[in-house]
């Protein structure tokens, strides 16, 4: 339920018009064979809904989620992203969509600390991605290409806002025309 949830609220809460297939329907879909996705969407949908919930003041929904239910799927997206990353260092991918559902649900708690350090690990694995897809071809994996094309300007975006918010934006972007030329 948690997952169809995020396909049909959160999901389209987070998404832009050009940005609303991959949020409701490549995330989820993702999160059937990835674990570390599947409990990060859960995370993020049930902090959502309670979220929801406080803003129409309806008690009955907020107290029937656990906040405890929220941060056991937090916790166990960290320790499936771990397992993943313990297999392949070098696949970032799985990483990067985690490090943008963390940020989401921290943003949902007002946590601006933990938003900008999500934000900054995201970047430096984009930064890390961009330099090694310097040295290889252009990846055939279908995920890979999601994150080209979907990612790297969310993280963008978000990094361009973290300005608003008094912090200095990142660097990695100030080249757009570089990284838009990688994102195909």
């Amino acid at each position: 339920p948690w997952i169809q949830f995020f396909s049909m609220r959160t999901g389209p809460a987070l998404s832009s018009v050009l940005s609303h297939s991959f949020w409701s329907f490549t995330l989820p879909q993702l999160s059937a064979s990835e674990p570390a996705i599947r409990h990060a969407l859960i995370a993020l949908s049930a902090a959502h809904a309670r979220f929801e919930a406080d803003a129409a003041n309806n008690q009955i929904v907020h107290s029937a989620i656990d906040p405890n239910f929220v941060l056991r799927h937090y916790n166990d997206a960290i320790k499936q992203l771990k397992v993943h990353l313990s297999k392949d260092p070098r696949s970032l991918d799985i990483a990067l969509l985690c490090c943008l559902l963390f940020i989401s649900l921290e943003c949902i708690y007002g946590n601006r600390i933990l938003v900008i350090d999500h934000l900054q690990n995201g970047l430096n694995m984009l930064r890390s991605s961009l330099l090694r897809d310097g040295e290889k071809e252009a990846s055939s994996n279908t995920i890979a290409k999601s994150i080209k094309q979907e990612v790297r300007p969310l993280f963008h975006r978000l990094d361009s806002q973290t300005t608003l918010m008094g912090f200095s934006g990142s660097s990695l972007f100030y080249n757009m025309d570089k990284l838009l030329t990688l994102s195909v």
